[in-house]
């Protein structure tokens, strides 16, 4: 603000002058001490500071308007230099501000202030925009919108189309064309109605029916005109020959419609309830208030009874005044059903009486106990039995003595036998085989007579019941001093283990068990009674087994063989099945059982054959196939291929010549004829 001069190092009681110099735009006010003068001459008593005080010039804002009606300003007055003040200029109602006098058109507006200053606000008209519009274009059009200066004046009018017309402006007035001074922005809609045109309706005749839909209405409006006709009468066409009814109408003027109705004509419905009882005629198609006569025609076995309502007229005339429906009910006639019995003390019936024609009728004869219906008079066996009734009928039913069913059934493993149908009071065997391995224990009635005798006396299953069978197992040592043995236990059922075990004593071995298994323990199935020998050896002693083979199990089994010491004997055995018979052992000898004395290691194959000649299992009956002498001899295969092979398969090479083999050596051969299965035979 400005710069204090003149301080100094000045002697006691001499005399300084000290100054204050301002910068532009402040003033000097005061020293510290509030002297006010500038110079200032000071007498020194001691050493002082003097403070110069210095403050803000003031300078003016004059502001002013181009024309009072346009708007008004303020910020104007005095402030300090270089203060920031905000002009504005504000324009009246229908004016806007444009700029100040030194062209600026900021508005408000800053001023730093470093001198006086003067600022003149400049103002121009608003322009308005007149909007014109219609509510409807489809109604007319509105014209004379534009942009015009405020209070200006501007024309504008609306126009209808045809069918309408000018109501109002959007403010109610309802000058057109109008004339406005514009003071704003403003939107005027021109409001449009509808003309109103008339509809007049007739009728041909007063009586046939009535017309609605007349009256005034709006250009374009879519209006119902409906014809309605009286009871009896139905429409027909308008005056211009349109028949829609309701028909709609699209009001483009005045218009006027007449009407035209003619009587119905009702359809008369002539029905029978029944058409097997009988049948109605007479129906047609008659005009309104017109007669027709109708009746009723009843079939053999029915008879007419009334009308459905309630009218027993006929024929009956009617007149017609609808459609309806008359519908002729029917009855049935009524017949005799008689019932009886040949013989009352064997059976009697019943179900007679009287009946409708067709009805379906349940005779029924009921024997006495111990007899049985067989016939009726006619031969018919149906009981109960259903008559349908066309006639007066009679029926006798006949009896005899009752025939009973003995059903007997055998439960798992077995079969049973005594199945059949027998009269009461007969006595009859019934008996029950177990399968292999298996024991008939008793009747499902508990009765365990096997066979038993069974008094017939009513219907009845009696089941065989069969249990599994138990086997011993023994197994002992063979010799005591050498060693000892156990088993599992002695009673087995048939297929559950057992298990032996052997113990040798010191200086002894196990060797294995009689029928050549060495394990030990040992555990297998029990199917039979077994017994077992633990052969214990000392060393050095030889020990051989003995094995036992069926050739064709299916044919038959074997038995025996194991092991034996050197020298020792085993009895081995060949068990034909069922069909079959033993043949040969595969050394050519024929002993069964037979006692060999063991020296190695040895199998004794067994071999089988049927007990029938030929190939009855090939399915040829005409072939035959059997060994003769070391020959196979094949009849009835003229012309068909025959191949011979051995038991492992190879085929045999020595052709066959008029149907037989040369020698071969003995065993077991298979020989195939053509595409059949193939034959085991047997040479020795």
């Amino acid at each position: 603000m400005g710069q204090a001069l003149g301080g100094d190092s000045i002697l006691y009681l001499d005399s300084i002058t000290i100054s204050a110099s301002a910068n532009y735009g402040y003033h000097f006010t005061h020293w510290q001490d509030n002297n006010t003068d500038n110079p200032r001459t000071i007498q020194v008593t001691q050493n002082k500071t003097y403070t110069a005080y210095f403050d803000y010039n003031q300078y003016a804002i004059l502001l002013d308007i181009d024309t009072a009606i346009h708007g008004n300003v303020s910020g104007s007055g005095n402030y300090n230099y270089l203060s920031n003040r905000t002009i504005s200029a504000t324009a009246n109602y229908g004016y806007h501000f444009t700029h100040w006098s030194d062209g600026n058109t900021s508005n408000p507006r800053i001023i730093t202030l470093t001198q006086d200053t003067s600022f003149t606000a400049y103002f121009e008209k608003n322009s308005y925009t007149v909007t014109v519009l219609s509510n409807n274009n489809t109604m007319g059009q509105a014209t004379g919108g534009d942009s015009i200066l405020y209070l200006d004046s501007i024309t504008i009018s609306a126009s209808a189309n045809y069918g309408y017309h000018f109501t109002h402006w959007q403010d109610n007035n309802t000058d057109n064309p109008r004339t406005i001074q514009v003071t704003q922005n403003k939107t005027y809609t021109a409001y449009f109605d509808y003309n109103q045109y008339n509809i007049s309706l007739d009728v041909d005749t007063a009586i046939h029916g009535n017309v609605s839909g007349s009256g005034n209405y709006n250009y374009l409006s879519s209006r119902t005109i409906t014809a309605t006709a009286n009871y009896g009468y139905h429409f027909i066409h308008w005056s211009d020959g349109n028949t829609s009814n309701p028909r709609t109408i699209t009001l483009t003027q005045d218009t006027s419609f007449t009407a035209y109705f003619e009587k119905n004509s009702y359809v008369v419905t002539v029905l029978s309830n029944n058409n097997t009882m009988g049948q109605a005629t007479g129906g047609d198609t008659v005009l309104y208030l017109d007669s027709v006569t109708i009746s009723a025609t009843s079939n053999y076995g029915y008879h007419f009874t009334y009308w459905q309502d309630n009218n027993t007229d006929n024929p009956r005339t009617v007149q017609v005044t609808q459609n309806k429906t008359y519908t002729a009910y029917f009855g049935y006639d009524q017949f005799a059903l008689t019932v009886q019995s040949d013989n009352t003390t064997q059976g009697n019936v019943s179900g007679g009486g009287s009946y409708n024609y067709l009805s379906n009728r349940t005779i029924t004869a009921t024997p006495t106990y111990g007899h049985h219906f067989t016939y009726w008079n006619d031969g018919v066996t149906e009981n109960p039995r259903t008559i349908t009734l066309t006639q007066d009928t009679s029926f006798t039913a006949h009896f005899a003595p009752n025939q009973y069913n003995l059903t007997v059934n055998a439960g798992e493993h077995g079969t049973a036998t005594g199945s059949g149908t027998y009269n009461f009071g007969d006595t009859i065997t019934i008996q029950a085989f177990p399968d292999d391995h298996y024991h008939f224990i008793r009747w499902n009635d508990g009765n365990t007579e096997n066979p038993r005798q069974y008094r017939i006396e009513d219907d009845i299953t009696l089941t065989a019941f069969f249990a599994i069978d138990t086997y011993t197992v023994v197994v002992v040592s063979s010799d005591i001093i050498r060693g000892m043995v156990e088993a599992s236990g002695t009673e087995f059922v048939y297929g559950t283990p057992c298990t032996v075990t052997a113990t040798a004593y010191t200086g002894y071995t196990f060797a294995g068990w009689s029928n050549g298994i060495t394990a030990n323990p040992y555990t297998f199935a029990v199917i039979s009674d077994v017994e077992l020998t633990a052969l214990f050896v000392e060393e050095g002693e030889e020990v051989y087994t003995v094995t036992v083979e069926s050739a064709d199990p299916t044919m038959g089994t074997v038995s025996g063989g194991g092991q034996a010491l050197n020298g020792g004997t085993v009895t081995i055995t060949a068990i034909p099945n069922e069909g079959y018979r033993f043949l040969t052992w595969n050394d050519g000898n024929t002993e069964n059982p037979r006692t060999v004395t063991v020296t190695a290691d040895i199998t004794y194959t067994a071999y089988f054959e049927s007990t029938t000649q030929g190939i009855s299992d090939i399915d040829a009956s005409s072939i035959m196939v059997y060994a003769v002498d070391g020959h196979i001899i094949v009849r009835g295969a003229e012309g068909m291929e025959v191949r011979v092979f051995d038991v492992v398969g190879h085929e045999v090479t020595q052709p066959i010549r008029n149907g037989e083999t040369p020698m071969l050596p003995k065993g077991v051969y298979l020989v195939k004829v053509g595409t059949m299965a193939a034959k085991k035979v047997v040479v020795f």
